[in-house]
């Protein structure tokens, strides 16, 4: 009797042992929120200076609840919860493209198959066979480059000789300068009475009005919005944009800030069409006339983001100037290539003030400017150090490109709070840059920013994903001193750009609080030798707390 109670009591003690510790385990468990989803067993660069590494996601809805080890995250799982074993898979905050551009390549009437920078001679071939085979009226497009721009023989009348009753329309690659024929101009409603727009113009020939065909800037985006208008319904934009992100996911993208070609209100209802699982912010490029900025198109939109929460429209963009390949950059210098000429300027100093004196009442607050040459960053800053008593750091005005935010000018850059948002993958060109602005060029600066304090951000131009950048970032072609580390890459792919479109505090790391957008890679792109980079994918990327994009590589456990 006396060994029985002995052993109940001993039951007891062990039954109010094993109680006490599960209400100790229960209780820690209360005083945090349970994930319902947890990424463990991994290698996570969070891109927070703080804690850069950390094994495991808790992630409860769409935010992220905690960042640690693969014990500390598994406690934290609910009972139901999806419990994803990354492998040691790296997971990196989700790419955030901060200089997109939308239906880059979506297919607009007979696509020419023209080689890269073709001679003019071989696309009026190409046209020639293509009148051949298309019916009359069908739209005739193609993609060029610096080889026609140049060629002084390319204009409608050679385009209308062996192409009178087809509209044909030649565009480059960088998007600078357009050849088209006379079908298409009286399409577009142009005529040689037609003046030019402010920050465009029309080739004409000399001495007479006669619009030769070619056309710059704020000449040639008004001709590509209805270009689209014409050749691509609502559908098949939609369409063009789910097959665009479903690419962008397989990247590790989880935001784009996209500057379409297309209206305001036609983008934005293409866009709620689609319904993609991708952040996207929404910048209005607007057009101009022979009478000033159109700044009236957007102003009876609705504020977003709207049932869509992933959609937001903020921000307006105007081209300052063109590009180095055409050489309308506009620079300090002569072009080495091109005695006396140093560029062009789309707008004057007066504009560009009013621009930034009104960035609020034109459409909802942050002004970016494309700027490629030095001459137009200078102007940017010297109008910008004029305007007295304005806190600039607030506005976080951007530079697009940034080329020419030089030596001289990165500290007063600094000083106005400037963001520099750069195309790490526009270093291919190098060696055309050279000979545009000589060997000894000290543009595009990416090192330089950071040392200095000049937030930097990284996109695409919707061209390409963000793992071809890691070549041209890492060694820096035309002066190895700017080239950056994997991390710098990384985060300006992340949290630079979340920076410069006033997320920070909301995305581009990962960590308590944040917006549980992220991508678990293929490869470890912090360790793996760098000309493997280039082949990395995403094996599952989440935007807002929801797997979007899945491979099947990763067990998901509780699913």
């Amino acid at each position: 009797m006396k060994n029985l109670q002995q052993f109940s009591t001993l039951l007891l003690s062990c039954i109010l042992f094993t109680t006490s510790c599960s209400k100790k385990i229960t209780k820690s468990q209360e005083n945090r929120e349970l994930a319902d989803k947890v990424l463990y067993n991994g290698k996570v660069y969070t891109a927070d200076t703080h804690n850069p590494l950390a094994e495991a996601i808790a992630i409860k809805g769409n935010k992220i609840i905690s960042v640690g080890t693969t014990d500390q995250i598994l406690e934290l799982a609910s009972e139901n919860a999806e419990k994803i074993n990354l492998e040691n898979h790296l997971v990196i905050p989700g790419f955030n493209d901060a200089h997109f551009h939308s239906f880059s390549n979506a297919p607009v009437g007979h696509q020419l198959q023209l080689q890269w920078e073709p001679s003019w001679d071989q696309v009026l071939e190409a046209v020639q066979q293509a009148v051949k085979e298309v019916p009359e009226g069908t739209w005739i497009t193609g993609l060029a480059g610096v080889n026609v721009i140049d060629d002084k023989r390319s204009d409608r009348f050679s385009l209308d000789e062996i192409a009178p009753n087809h509209p044909v329309y030649i565009s480059t690659w960088f998007s600078h300068g357009e050849v088209i024929n006379t079908k298409a101009m009286n399409l577009f409603g142009l005529n040689d009475k037609v003046k030019d727009p402010l920050g465009g113009w029309f080739i004409r020939e000399e001495g007479s009005d006669v619009i030769t065909g070619k056309f710059h800037e704020y000449a040639q985006w008004p001709l590509r919005r209805q270009l689209m208008d014409f050749n691509l319904n609502d559908q098949e934009l939609a369409e063009a944009m789910k097959a665009q992100t479903s690419e962008l996911l397989s990247y590790g993208v989880t935001s784009i800030q996209d500057m379409p070609i297309l209206s305001p209100t036609r983008y934005l209802k293409v866009l709620e069409d689609a319904e993609v699982p991708i952040r996207v912010r929404y910048i209005r490029m607007p057009n101009t006339t022979p009478d000033g900025r159109d700044t009236e198109e957007s102003k009876s939109l609705p504020k977003y983001p709207l049932e869509n929460r992933l959609v937001t429209a903020t921000g307006t963009k105007w081209f300052l100037d063109g590009t180095p390949m055409e050489r309308v950059a506009a620079i300090r210098k002569e072009y080495a290539d091109k005695p006396n000429w140093k560029g062009k300027m789309s707008f004057s100093n007066d504009e560009i003030k009013h621009i930034l004196s009104n960035p609020d009442s034109e459409w909802r607050g942050q002004v970016l400017f494309h700027t490629h040459g030095d001459r137009s960053a200078e102007i940017i800053i010297n109008t910008m150090e004029s305007m007295k008593g304005i806190d600039w750091k607030s506005k976080r005005v951007r530079l697009e490109h940034g080329d020419g935010v030089v030596d001289d000018l990165i500290p007063r850059a600094a000083r106005l709070g400037a963001i520099v948002v750069q195309q790490p993958h526009h270093l291919v060109l190098a060696d055309i840059v050279r000979s545009r602005f000589g060997h000894e060029t000290h543009f595009f600066k990416m090192k330089s920013l950071l040392e200095n304090n000049i937030p930097l951000a990284f996109g695409t131009e919707g061209v390409e994903g963000p793992f071809s950048a890691f070549a041209y970032a890492l060694h820096h072609p035309l002066d190895p001193k700017e080239s950056l580390t994997r991390e710098e890459i990384i985060d300006g792919f992340t949290k630079g750009s979340a920076f410069a479109e006033f997320e920070e505090h909301h995305k581009g790391q990962i960590k308590e609080g944040m917006l549980a957008d992220l991508a678990v890679l293929s490869q470890d792109i912090l360790t793996i030798p760098e000309e493997k980079i280039v082949e990395t994918k995403s094996i599952m990327t989440i935007v807002d707390g929801k797997i979007v994009y899945d491979t099947k590589v990763l067990k998901n456990l509780n699913k």
